[in-house]
């Protein structure tokens, strides 16, 4: 399908959208808000469409734009925070007597606390070394 032709396809859509909304307003002021949700969840829907469609028209500008912008060393840098903080939080629950813990159903035993002291401590050294010691 030709991508003009999907581009009028869902302005038209759009338009009948908000004609049948403006229909219904100036028919009778009492419009449900079933009407009104559906009507919100519909243009949501086209709108993420046209971003879809402007994405996979664009693609190989918008990555090449993103690789420029972002830099890797700097969100390795917080992701290996993030992951230190988890080692940490998970080694003091280790060395309290709090286990096993129950939280919202789930039970952290010991031995789930332990994979979950030692994963994050590998995943931050692999990031702190990609972040600060790689070439």
């Amino acid at each position: 399908m030709p991508k003009n032709i999907l581009k009028e396809s869902l302005n038209i859509v759009i338009a009948g959208v908000i004609g049948g909304i403006a229909g219904n307003v100036i028919s009778n002021y009492n419009v449900s808000r079933n009407i009104i949700v559906i009507s919100i969840i519909v243009v949501s829907l086209i709108l993420f469409a046209f971003v879809l469609i402007y994405i996979v028209e664009n693609y190989n500008k918008i990555i090449s734009k993103v690789k420029k912008m972002v830099k890797w060393k700097e969100v390795a840098k917080f992701a290996a925070g993030v992951t230190f903080w988890e080692f940490t939080v998970h080694l003091s629950l280790g060395l309290s007597s709090s286990l096993p813990l129950n939280i919202l159903g789930f039970t952290i035993t010991r031995e789930l606390n332990t994979m979950q002291i030692i994963v994050p401590l590998v995943v931050s050294l692999v990031l702190i070394y990609y972040a600060w010691f790689r070439k």
